[in-house]
């Protein structure tokens, strides 16, 4: 990438018309970030799927317990009351 900046820019101090070439390397400088961004993108998501499924569990555990411990607490309402 470096040295398609350097070619780039001899040729604007030689005087020649770069417009197009600084267009085209700007399209391939943003195809190169968009591809290491979808490298970097598909190593996240077995990584988020464990951890999301770990917190749905905790949720669960605890929508679990609360559950519970309201229908002990009305039952014993119920039972000595």
């Amino acid at each position: 990438m470096l040295s398609d900046v350097v070619r780039g820019l001899i040729g604007v101090i030689r005087g020649d018309e770069t417009e197009m070439y600084w267009a085209a390397l700007a399209i391939k400088f943003a195809d190169i970030g968009r591809l290491t961004l979808k490298q970097k993108v598909q190593k996240v998501p077995a990584k988020v799927k464990r951890l999301s499924m770990l917190l749905l569990f905790c949720f669960l555990l605890l929508y679990l317990v609360v559950l519970s411990v309201e229908i002990i607490n009305s039952l014993g309402a119920v039972m000595g009351g």
